[in-house]
C-alpha cells in the first residue's frame, strides 16, 4: 500500500494507483492477488484479506463512494495487465 496516496482526496488516490501501475513491484502484487482469486475455489485467505483491507481503508478515508473507485481501479488494472 506504500505506492498509494491515502493522505489526500480520492482523485489523488486514483492518480497514485494509476502511477503505481508503472511500477513492477505494484503490478506483481496485483498479479499475485488476482492469481489467488482465480485459482482457488474460494478466494484464498490472502486475497480475501487484501481486498477487504483495501475496501476498508478507502472507505474509512474517502467514504462509502470509494467502493466504486476501487472496483474501477481493480478492473482497469486487470485489463491493463492483459494488454
Amino acid at each position: 500500500m506504500e505506492h498509494l496516496d491515502f493522505d489526500n482526496d480520492i482523485e489523488a488516490f486514483r492518480s497514485s494507483w494509476l502511477q503505481a501501475m508503472e511500477k513492477s513491484e505494484f503490478v506483481a502484487i496485483l498479479r499475485l492477488l488476482f492469481h489467488h482469486i482465480v485459482t482457488a475455489e474460494r478466494a484464498h485467505d490472502f486475497a480475501h484479506k487484501g481486498v477487504t483491507r483495501l475496501y476498508k481503508m478507502t472507505e474509512e478515508k474517502f467514504g462509502q463512494e470509494s467502493q466504486k473507485e476501487v472496483e474501477w481501479l481493480l478492473g482497469r488494472s486487470l485489463v491493463s495487465m492483459v494488454n
